[in-house]
């Protein structure tokens, strides 16, 4: 496929996606969830993350992010690997808050 009719197809699926993708991040805004998601490698992953700002790691004012922005994907906080990780939105197979 090419590169290009990849990108339509990309576009298509994260439109459709649109309202999804706002709940996915208010879900993890709020707390801590439990997000299943299918690796590159096509190994399922579960992982315990984060977004609230309360269980967050203190930031670095020092520090200089060099990461280009994927609309694709999200980057998480792993609070089981205390360390960031992302997931595509495509791959997302599960996504449920955690409990006390």
């Amino acid at each position: 496929m090419s590169g290009w009719r990849k990108q339509q197809i990309m576009e298509k699926v994260m439109i459709d996606l649109g309202d999804d993708v706002e709940n996915i991040k208010s879900m993890l805004r709020k707390g801590s969830c439990m997000v299943q998601f299918t690796k590159v490698d096509g190994t399922k992953r579960t992982m315990r993350c984060t977004l609230s700002e309360k269980l967050l790691p203190a930031v670095d004012p020092n520090k200089v992010s060099t990461k280009k922005h994927n609309p694709d994907a999200l980057a998480v906080w792993d609070l089981d690997n205390q360390g960031w990780r992302s997931f595509r939105y495509d791959s997302l197979l599960e996504i449920e808050p955690c409990t006390a």
